[in-house]
């Protein structure tokens, strides 16, 4: 239809139809995805994600959000928050990437990641996967991560216990983020402790 309209000079109505999607495609990516869909789901299924509340408090240094390990490895970065894929070049190399959820198109993204950090999936899930498969430390199903890990704080990801630990504060690392192109070596720039491995 979009052709159409186009080829006849309807410019004004692929513009309409565009922010239309757009707007919709916004509504869509407010709403938090159901765990699971074994028949198609009820409109009351998918839910607002509850941001701010009570129970996402920000985690302070030395407090742990548990997940399940998806990745072997321990490293430690500054947290990126990271909510679509269009986001990464907020990332620095070194940073942990923490997501709500992932796809099989953000591999590539997690190569300049120190750890990856996801508050859906399992130990089959695609991201983990990928993080075994790059070497890189992941937890999975860390329900909250990206709303009670502070963006910018110092933290810890043990993917063998699935433990996700803030270090330090969000303050301490106010002025050392300056997003940059990412240009590393995926397997000669890494830090991670394989003692665990």
């Amino acid at each position: 239809d979009e052709l159409a309209y186009y080829a006849d000079g309807g410019l004004a109505q692929v513009r309409a139809i565009t922010d239309e999607r757009r707007a919709h495609f916004d509504e869509l990516s407010r709403l938090a995805a159901p765990p699971l869909i074994a028949a198609p789901p009820s409109p009351t299924v998918a839910t607002p994600r509850p941001m701010g509340s009570a129970t996402d408090a920000p985690l302070e240094p030395g407090e742990v959000l548990f997940g399940k390990p998806g990745s072997f490895g321990v490293s430690r970065g500054r947290a990126r928050i990271v909510s679509s894929a269009a986001q990464a070049n907020s990332m620095n190399p070194g940073d942990v990437m923490v997501v709500f959820i992932t796809s099989p198109s953000w591999a590539s993204l997690f190569v300049g990641a120190e750890a990856v950090v996801i508050e859906q999936g399992s130990v089959l899930s695609h991201a983990a996967v990928a993080g075994r498969e790059l070497g890189i430390p992941t937890v999975v199903a860390a329900k909250g991560a990206t709303t009670r890990i502070p963006e910018g704080s110092m933290i810890e990801v043990d993917g063998v216990t699935g433990n996700v630990t803030v270090i330090e504060g969000p303050a301490a690392a106010a002025d050392d983020h300056e997003p940059r192109e990412m240009a590393i070596d995926p397997w000669g720039s890494r830090s991670h402790d394989t003692a665990s491995w």
